[in-house]
């Protein structure tokens, strides 16, 4: 999943979780764009407001073919 979808998921605007968070509405816009990595206190604390499994705001990677 991503930060996006379970905003979508969740009904919670860029805006509002601004508001939630006290994080910058921009800041929130990269992260979702992947402009910009959130850490893990952020991370920690975005899932919290969005009562959501840290886990879930993290892109799925598709493994390296090279790996076992």
């Amino acid at each position: 999943m991503s930060l996006t979808k379970v905003m979508k998921e969740k009904g919670v605007t860029t805006q509002r979780l601004s508001e939630l968070t006290g994080i910058n509405k921009r800041t929130l816009e990269n992260y979702r764009t992947g402009r910009r990595k959130l850490s893990l206190e952020t991370g920690l604390m975005i899932a919290k407001t969005l009562e959501a499994d840290p886990y879930d705001l993290l892109e799925e990677k598709e493994p390296d073919s090279g790996t076992i």
